[in-house]
C-alpha cells in the first residue's frame, strides 16, 4: 500500500473500502487500523467499512455482508 499512496489524490471515482477486522493481529499484510485510516485520511471522500466478524477475506467470511456493501456503494453512485 505505501508504494501508491502518492497516486491517491488523483483518483476522482467513488471509493468505498471494506475491511474485515476480526483477525488483524494474525493479518500481516492488511491492517485496518493502519491501511485503512491511512487510505481514508489520504481520500476523505472514500466509504471505509469495517466488518467485525469477517476476516483476510470478508467474501468468503461474511458473503452477506459483502453483498450488502456492494449493493449500497452501487446504489449510492447512480
Amino acid at each position: 500500500m505505501p508504494p501508491l499512496m502518492h497516486c491517491h489524490h488523483a483518483l476522482s471515482v467513488p471509493i468505498a473500502v471494506l475491511y474485515g477486522t476480526h483477525d488483524r493481529t494474525h493479518d500481516r499484510m492488511l491492517d485496518p487500523l493502519v491501511h485503512g485510516e491511512a487510505l481514508q485520511v489520504a481520500l476523505p471522500q472514500m466509504r471505509l467499512e469495517c466488518a467485525t466478524r469477517a476476516g483476510h477475506l470478508p467474501p468468503l467470511t461474511v458473503p452477506d455482508g459483502v453483498t450488502r456493501f456492494v449493493r449500497e456503494v452501487a446504489a449510492s453512485v447512480r
